[in-house]
């Protein structure tokens, strides 16, 4: 009985450790992993960047039952803070016009949404950041 408990304390200590390092270990990475584990970590919040939109973009594909193109960019975002973050996400079916700035929620690296704002709604301090 005495080994059961140090084996579910054991579990307990690697799981914890595990959702609680994984934010360091995801942060700045852009991959298609990071986005999973941040998705399904219970102890990654979602919050608000933004981004300024540029020409330039990684790659495209196509859009399935279409032949329009899905954009993929990465890019920096800054939070209301003035913390940059590396971030990847999609404009689907569009190519997006470049100095727009966009509103982006996330939850770690997984971007749940993100929609054009006027510079006006972009915080001063994350607007210093961004240019």
């Amino acid at each position: 009985m005495k080994r059961s408990y140090i084996l579910f304390i054991g579990l307990f200590i690697l799981l914890g450790g595990v959702f609680f390092g994984s934010p360091l270990l995801t942060k700045n990475n852009t991959s298609d992993a990071a986005m999973v584990i941040d998705l399904f970590n219970p102890f990654v919040k979602n919050t608000e960047v933004y981004v300024k939109t540029t020409n330039d973009y990684v790659t495209t594909y196509k859009s399935e039952g279409s032949d329009k193109d899905n954009y993929v960019y990465e890019t920096v975002s800054v939070n209301e803070k003035g913390q940059k973050r590396e971030l990847k996400y999609v404009s689907f079916e569009k190519k997006l016009s470049p100095n727009k700035y966009l509103k982006v929620t996330t939850k770690g690296q997984d971007v749940r949404r993100w929609a054009e704002v006027e510079k006006s709604e972009v915080p001063e301090k994350t607007l210093k950041e961004l240019k």
